[in-house]
Order: C-alpha cells, then structure tokens, then sequence
C-alpha cells in the first residue's frame, strides 16, 4: 500500500511519461483504473490516438467505426464491438472418464481476434456466389483440461464413442455442412469426422504453425498467400490496404491536432479504400495487360506515376474540410511503400502476422502453461472438410483441435471449395 503511494504521489509529468511507455491499451486501461488520479493522468486523448493508431494500422477500412468522439472511448466501444462479433462455439465439453474441457480465454484475447477476424474480412468477400456464408476466420477457443485422463499424443489411441461425439459437436460439422452427401447415410460412423494428424514436442508452434506467408492459426494452416508472396493474391483489397495505411499516416498528425475527429479520419479513410476498390476494378485490367509478366505491384506503381486513379468525389469532402492533400501524392507514397516491401502480400501478411502473434502468448500460457516446460502438442482434425478428403462441393465447416496435457485449441474456418 505504500509503495503505491509513492506512485500515486510523483508529479503528474513522470506519471503521463510513464503511461506513454504503455503501448497496450489494456496495461494503459488497468493503469488507470487503479484510482482517481491515474484514471485523469491515463486519459488525455494524445495518449489514446496514438494506441489507436497503431491498434488499426491496415484494418481501418473494415472496422465497424464507433460514432464516438473522445479517442478512450472511442477504443472501448471498438473492443466490445470485436467480443460482440464472437460466434456460438460451445462453451464446455465432456469427454467421458470424468474428463472436462472449459473455455478460458480472456477479454483481451477476444478482442485481438476480433482485430485479427477484420484483417481477413476482404479474404471473406472473395468468394465464389454458390458459397453461403464464408468466414476465413471463424473463430478461435482456448479451453484448460480438467482433470485430464485422455492421452490424446498417443499414436494408436481409440476413443471412446462418447468423447468422439463430443469432438463432432465441438468442429460444428454437422451444424455447418450444408450440401454435404452424408445426411443420406444416417448410419455413418462418428469417427468419419475425427482423424488424428501429428504431434510435435518443443517445437510445437513452429511445426504446426509454419510462419511467413504459408502460415497462420487458421485451422487448415493456410493463408490467402499459400503459394508465395508472387502470386499477389490480395489484389484490390490489398491496394486499398495500402492506401488505409499512407492515408493515415497523413491524417493522424490532423487528428492528434483536433483539426478532424476519430470518426471523421477513420470514415474519410472507408469512403478513400472503398472509392479505390471500386476504380481499380475498371483500371487494373487494362494495367495488367501492360504488365502481364510482372508482379501486381507494377501496375500499381505504373498508375502511381500517372496520378491514377483520381478519386474527384473523395477529393471534395478533404477540400471542405481545408486538408490540402492530392491523391497523385498518395499514390505516389504507396509506391514507395511497395517498393520499401517488395510485394504487397508482403505487407498484408505483415498486418495479419502481427495479430496471430499477439494471440500465441495466451495460446502458449494455454498450450503450455510454463513457457520454459516443453510440451507435446497433438493435432485433430475434427471435420471432414473438403480440403482435407471430404465431400462436401459447396461449404463446410473446417475445424481442428491442438491438445497438449493442459489445454486446447480450436480453430473453426467456414470454407468453400471453389475457391482454392
């Protein structure tokens, strides 16, 4: 008690000092709610503009945008829009010989998926029309084992019938697989969803998720660059990415000035990205056939140097608002950018790999409790999704559980075939 007096009691420029060192919004949140004084001192709007620049970068054109001006707040209502967003995965499981499996995650890592479930909302969009519903990330759950009396590492195991109805209902594959044969067979085998994959000790994380462009905590261990950073497989969107990026660098410095809002940074940046999807659609073609041998990124360094494409209706709403800012130089800054990065796969998985390892350290505390124990960690797919030998041609749910002595992950990614 009295050692924090003492830093309650220090002048208030060491304590905002102190809270710029903070760049977690929640160490900055749990500092300020120790008590009155640190709650004024962790409130200034320059300390919250500049977590939330950085919490955004690359997703600002696909966040729900609060309509809310004070920068704390502002990020609150953010955080609860990301843990609303979270799917009905099931809350427990019962696997049978007294054993139990009981979510674990935290606020924080709810949030910060969500962060991560925005940087593939254009992977989403990108789907062929006989798909439904898709969702590249469906959701993530963390659970501790309670009194663990399965060994799930054990090469020849044979479960129960009661714990591999459990593990069905936790991939949701009967739920989530719409236009699949087997409804036909109502005496097809439980065990035709659960198939065991591999376990890894040590080195768990890097043998069951590979990092750089193949890998990511999607269940089916893919991402949208699974073929290499050249195919440039995020096209538009990920021009737009770029474009959210350079936009923000520019207006950050007008928002910390109080010269526009959050809201009004953040709604300037949609309409830019939006207006950008929607030209490039005509132009890239016509671009292309100039560069076909050449990675995207020329094509859009090409249009850079010629000032394209010039978005006249985005441009009046800066002009009312006196922002002197012409889109040639935005464009112009992107290509630096590119070129700073070689590709833009390159940067779109940068902003995705920075969310999927913000997640690890719970996934790991989960996983592996002590960071310094090793562990073994076992691999079950628990669907029978089309990318891993089913039959479903139109959606399904792809899911898969990572099982260690303590704890265990599930990833669930609602898939459509015809667009692999």
């Amino acid at each position: 008690m009295q050692q924090s007096s003492y830093l309650v009691n220090l002048p208030e420029p060491v304590l905002y000092h102190i809270c710029c060192f903070l760049i977690s919004p929640f160490d900055l949140l749990n500092f300020g709610s120790t008590c009155k004084r640190l709650h004024e001192v962790s409130s200034p709007p320059s300390l919250w503009l500049k977590i939330i620049f950085s919490w955004c970068k690359g997703v600002w054109q696909w966040i729900e945008i609060p309509e809310i001006t004070l920068p704390r707040d502002w990020l609150i209502e953010l955080f609860r829009i990301c843990c609303s967003k979270s799917p009905k995965t099931l809350r427990d499981c019962h696997m049978g010989s007294g054993e139990e499996w009981v979510r674990t995650e935290s606020k924080q890592f709810r949030c910060m998926l969500g962060m991560l479930r925005y940087s593939y909302v254009d992977r989403d969009e990108r789907h062929n029309p006989t798909v439904l519903y898709r969702r590249w990330l469906f959701d993530i759950g963390l659970y501790r084992r309670i009194n663990p009396t399965i060994n799930f590492a054990k090469e020849d195991l044979v479960l129960e019938n009661s714990t591999i109805k459990e593990l069905v209902a936790l991939g949701q594959a009967k739920e989530r697989d719409l236009r699949s044969r087997k409804r036909r067979f109502s005496n097809l085998s439980m065990n035709y969803y659960i198939k065991r994959i591999e376990s890894a000790k040590d080195g768990w994380y890097e043998d069951l998720f590979p990092s750089g462009p193949r890998g990511s905590l999607c269940p089916l261990l893919l991402c949208p660059s699974e073929v290499g950073y050249t195919s440039e497989m995020s096209g538009t969107s990920g021009v737009a990415t770029l474009v959210s990026i350079v936009l923000a660098d520019y207006l950050s410095p007008l928002c910390l000035s109080g010269e526009i809002t959050l809201p009004q940074m953040a709604h300037m940046i949609q309409k830019a990205c939006y207006s950008l999807r929607v030209n490039l659609e005509v132009l890239l073609p016509l671009q292309r056939q100039q560069w076909n041998c050449q990675p995207f990124r020329h094509a859009v360094m090409s249009m850079a140097s010629e000032g394209w494409p010039s978005l006249d209706t985005w441009q009046l709403d800066l002009d009312q608002l006196r922002i002197k800012l012409h889109w040639r130089g935005i464009m112009q800054q992107c290509s630096q950018y590119l070129e700073e990065h070689h590709w833009l796969d390159t940067i779109i998985d940068n902003i995705r790999g920075r969310w999927r390892n913000a997640l690890l350290g719970e996934i790991r505390k989960v996983l592996q409790g002590d960071e310094k124990t090793p562990c073994t960690v076992t691999r079950f797919n628990l669907t029978d999704c089309d990318l891993i030998g089913g039959d479903n041609r139109r959606q399904e749910m792809a899911a898969a559980a990572f099982i260690s002595d303590t704890g265990v992950m599930v990833t669930w990614q609602l898939v459509g075939k015809n667009d692999f």
